[in-house]
Protein backbone atom coordinates (compact mmCIF):
# COMPACT_ATOMS: atom_id res chain seq x y z
CA UNK A 1 0.00 0.00 0.00
CA UNK A 2 1.37 3.36 -1.06
CA UNK A 3 -0.04 6.24 0.95
CA UNK A 4 -0.40 9.70 -0.53
CA UNK A 5 -1.56 12.82 1.27
CA UNK A 6 -2.65 15.81 -0.81
CA UNK A 7 -2.59 19.20 0.88
CA UNK A 8 -5.01 21.19 -1.21
CA UNK A 9 -7.57 23.98 -1.47
CA UNK A 10 -10.84 23.53 -3.35
CA UNK A 11 -10.46 27.01 -4.85
CA UNK A 12 -7.19 25.98 -6.52
CA UNK A 13 -7.43 24.81 -10.16
CA UNK A 14 -3.85 23.53 -9.97
CA UNK A 15 -4.88 21.16 -7.17
CA UNK A 16 -7.52 19.62 -9.41
CA UNK A 17 -5.00 19.29 -12.24
CA UNK A 18 -2.41 17.74 -9.94
CA UNK A 19 -4.85 15.11 -8.66
CA UNK A 20 -5.87 14.15 -12.20
CA UNK A 21 -2.23 13.82 -13.24
CA UNK A 22 -1.54 11.69 -10.17
CA UNK A 23 -4.42 9.48 -11.23
CA UNK A 24 -2.86 9.00 -14.66
CA UNK A 25 0.39 7.95 -13.00
CA UNK A 26 -1.38 5.50 -10.68
CA UNK A 27 -3.13 3.92 -13.68
CA UNK A 28 0.28 3.04 -15.14
CA UNK A 29 1.31 1.00 -12.12
CA UNK A 30 1.03 -2.76 -12.26
CA UNK A 31 -2.13 -4.57 -11.17
CA UNK A 32 -2.53 -5.26 -7.49
CA UNK A 33 -0.68 -2.14 -6.35
CA UNK A 34 -2.90 -0.21 -3.97
CA UNK A 35 -2.63 3.55 -3.50
CA UNK A 36 -4.49 5.23 -0.66
CA UNK A 37 -5.16 8.96 -1.10
CA UNK A 38 -5.94 11.23 1.82
CA UNK A 39 -6.87 14.89 1.39
CA UNK A 40 -5.64 17.51 3.84
CA UNK A 41 -7.10 21.05 4.01
CA UNK A 42 -5.44 24.33 3.10
CA UNK A 43 -6.70 27.84 2.38
CA UNK A 44 -4.99 30.12 -0.09
CA UNK A 45 -7.41 32.98 0.65
CA UNK A 46 -8.77 32.64 4.20
CA UNK A 47 -9.65 36.35 4.18
CA UNK A 48 -12.50 35.89 1.72
CA UNK A 49 -16.01 36.36 3.15
CA UNK A 50 -18.34 33.37 3.40
CA UNK A 51 -20.75 35.00 0.97
CA UNK A 52 -17.97 35.26 -1.62
CA UNK A 53 -16.95 38.08 -3.96
CA UNK A 54 -16.88 38.51 -7.73
CA UNK A 55 -14.55 35.83 -9.11
CA UNK A 56 -13.16 37.68 -12.10
CA UNK A 57 -12.58 40.94 -10.23
CA UNK A 58 -10.83 39.08 -7.43
CA UNK A 59 -8.44 37.32 -9.81
CA UNK A 60 -7.73 40.45 -11.86
CA UNK A 61 -6.77 42.25 -8.64
CA UNK A 62 -4.63 39.30 -7.60
CA UNK A 63 -2.83 38.85 -10.92
CA UNK A 64 -2.63 42.52 -11.85
CA UNK A 65 -4.47 42.70 -15.16
CA UNK A 66 -7.17 41.21 -17.39
CA UNK A 67 -4.55 40.05 -19.89
CA UNK A 68 -2.63 38.09 -17.24
CA UNK A 69 -5.84 36.45 -16.10
CA UNK A 70 -6.84 35.46 -19.63
CA UNK A 71 -3.35 34.08 -20.27
CA UNK A 72 -3.47 32.02 -17.05
CA UNK A 73 -6.91 30.62 -17.90
CA UNK A 74 -5.83 29.67 -21.42
CA UNK A 75 -2.71 27.96 -20.09
CA UNK A 76 -4.67 26.00 -17.49
CA UNK A 77 -7.35 25.07 -20.02
CA UNK A 78 -4.72 23.57 -22.33
CA UNK A 79 -3.13 21.60 -19.50
CA UNK A 80 -6.54 20.50 -18.30
CA UNK A 81 -7.48 19.06 -21.66
CA UNK A 82 -4.58 16.62 -21.53
CA UNK A 83 -5.62 15.58 -18.02
CA UNK A 84 -9.29 15.09 -18.86
CA UNK A 85 -10.49 18.36 -17.30
CA UNK A 86 -12.85 20.74 -19.10
CA UNK A 87 -12.14 23.97 -17.25
CA UNK A 88 -14.91 26.55 -17.67
CA UNK A 89 -13.67 29.50 -15.66
CA UNK A 90 -16.23 31.76 -17.33
CA UNK A 91 -19.00 29.87 -15.52
CA UNK A 92 -17.60 30.68 -12.06
CA UNK A 93 -19.23 33.71 -10.46
CA UNK A 94 -17.78 33.79 -6.93
CA UNK A 95 -14.41 33.52 -5.24
CA UNK A 96 -15.44 31.87 -1.99
CA UNK A 97 -14.11 31.03 1.46
CA UNK A 98 -13.39 27.30 1.47
CA UNK A 99 -13.33 26.73 5.24
CA UNK A 100 -16.80 25.21 5.55
CA UNK A 101 -16.34 23.11 2.43
CA UNK A 102 -13.14 21.67 3.91
CA UNK A 103 -15.01 20.99 7.15
CA UNK A 104 -17.69 19.01 5.29
CA UNK A 105 -15.09 17.12 3.25
CA UNK A 106 -13.04 16.14 6.30
CA UNK A 107 -16.10 14.46 7.83
CA UNK A 108 -15.69 11.67 5.25
CA UNK A 109 -13.19 9.28 6.86
CA UNK A 110 -13.11 6.56 4.22
CA UNK A 111 -10.12 7.39 1.93
CA UNK A 112 -11.75 6.15 -1.27
CA UNK A 113 -15.01 8.01 -0.70
CA UNK A 114 -13.14 11.10 0.46
CA UNK A 115 -11.12 11.11 -2.75
CA UNK A 116 -14.24 10.64 -4.88
CA UNK A 117 -15.93 13.50 -3.04
CA UNK A 118 -12.95 15.80 -3.60
CA UNK A 119 -13.01 15.12 -7.33
CA UNK A 120 -16.75 15.73 -7.41
CA UNK A 121 -16.30 19.10 -5.67
CA UNK A 122 -13.51 20.16 -8.02
CA UNK A 123 -15.46 19.10 -11.09
CA UNK A 124 -18.62 20.89 -9.96
CA UNK A 125 -16.74 24.13 -9.36
CA UNK A 126 -14.23 24.29 -12.19
CA UNK A 127 -16.19 22.53 -14.92
CA UNK A 128 -19.82 23.30 -14.03
CA UNK A 129 -19.36 26.63 -12.24
CA UNK A 130 -21.17 25.61 -9.06
CA UNK A 131 -21.14 28.43 -6.49
CA UNK A 132 -20.12 27.04 -3.09
CA UNK A 133 -20.98 30.32 -1.39
CA UNK A 134 -24.61 29.48 -2.21
CA UNK A 135 -26.05 27.05 0.34
CA UNK A 136 -28.71 25.71 -2.03
CA UNK A 137 -26.21 24.85 -4.75
CA UNK A 138 -23.84 23.32 -2.21
CA UNK A 139 -26.54 21.14 -0.71
CA UNK A 140 -27.66 19.98 -4.14
CA UNK A 141 -24.19 18.54 -4.70
CA UNK A 142 -23.52 17.16 -1.22
CA UNK A 143 -26.95 16.03 -0.02
CA UNK A 144 -26.15 12.34 -0.49
CA UNK A 145 -23.51 12.72 2.24
CA UNK A 146 -26.18 13.52 4.84
CA UNK A 147 -29.35 12.04 6.26
CA UNK A 148 -31.30 15.23 5.58
CA UNK A 149 -31.04 19.01 5.11
CA UNK A 150 -30.96 19.64 8.85
CA UNK A 151 -27.92 17.36 9.26
CA UNK A 152 -26.18 19.11 6.36
CA UNK A 153 -26.75 22.59 7.78
CA UNK A 154 -25.62 21.49 11.24
CA UNK A 155 -22.36 20.19 9.77
CA UNK A 156 -21.94 23.24 7.54
CA UNK A 157 -22.12 25.59 10.53
CA UNK A 158 -20.25 23.39 13.01
CA UNK A 159 -17.65 25.67 14.58
CA UNK A 160 -15.80 22.83 16.28
CA UNK A 161 -15.06 21.13 12.96
CA UNK A 162 -14.12 24.49 11.41
CA UNK A 163 -11.66 25.13 14.22
CA UNK A 164 -10.05 21.73 13.68
CA UNK A 165 -9.54 22.64 10.01
CA UNK A 166 -8.09 26.03 10.99
CA UNK A 167 -5.66 24.36 13.38
CA UNK A 168 -4.49 21.90 10.74
CA UNK A 169 -3.95 24.70 8.22
CA UNK A 170 -2.07 26.68 10.87
CA UNK A 171 0.18 23.65 11.41
CA UNK A 172 1.06 23.53 7.72
CA UNK A 173 1.77 27.25 7.63
CA UNK A 174 4.03 26.89 10.66
CA UNK A 175 5.92 24.27 8.66
CA UNK A 176 6.41 26.81 5.86
CA UNK A 177 3.83 25.45 3.48
CA UNK A 178 2.45 28.43 1.60
CA UNK A 179 1.41 26.96 -1.74
CA UNK A 180 -0.62 23.99 -2.90
CA UNK A 181 -1.00 21.34 -4.12
CA UNK A 182 1.59 19.48 -2.09
CA UNK A 183 1.75 15.69 -2.41
CA UNK A 184 3.33 13.70 0.42
CA UNK A 185 4.20 10.07 -0.33
CA UNK A 186 4.67 7.53 2.48
CA UNK A 187 4.96 10.43 4.95
CA UNK A 188 8.49 11.19 3.75
CA UNK A 189 8.65 12.24 0.09
CA UNK A 190 7.03 15.46 -1.03
CA UNK A 191 6.22 16.77 -4.50
CA UNK A 192 4.94 20.30 -4.94
CA UNK A 193 2.73 21.62 -7.70
CA UNK A 194 0.61 20.10 -10.45
CA UNK A 195 3.39 17.99 -11.87
CA UNK A 196 2.92 15.96 -15.08
CA UNK A 197 2.07 12.26 -14.69
CA UNK A 198 5.64 11.24 -15.47
CA UNK A 199 6.95 12.94 -12.34
CA UNK A 200 4.40 11.24 -10.10
CA UNK A 201 5.06 7.90 -11.76
CA UNK A 202 8.77 8.21 -11.10
CA UNK A 203 8.12 8.79 -7.40
CA UNK A 204 5.69 5.90 -7.17
CA UNK A 205 8.05 3.51 -8.93
CA UNK A 206 10.92 4.57 -6.67
CA UNK A 207 8.79 3.74 -3.62
CA UNK A 208 7.96 0.33 -5.06
CA UNK A 209 11.63 -0.40 -5.63
CA UNK A 210 12.29 0.29 -1.96
CA UNK A 211 10.04 -2.63 -1.18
Amino acid sequence: MIKVEIISDFACPWCYLGRKNLGKAISKLGEGIAVEIRWRPFQLSPELPLEGIDYRDYLVNKLGSESKLESAWKHLTRLGESAGINYHFEKITKAFNTLQLHSIHQLEKDPTRQDELALRIFRAHFEDGLDFSDLEQTYSLLKDQFENRVAFEASWSNEMTANEVRQEIHYYRQNRISGVPLFIFQEKYSVGGAQPPEVFLEVLESILKEG
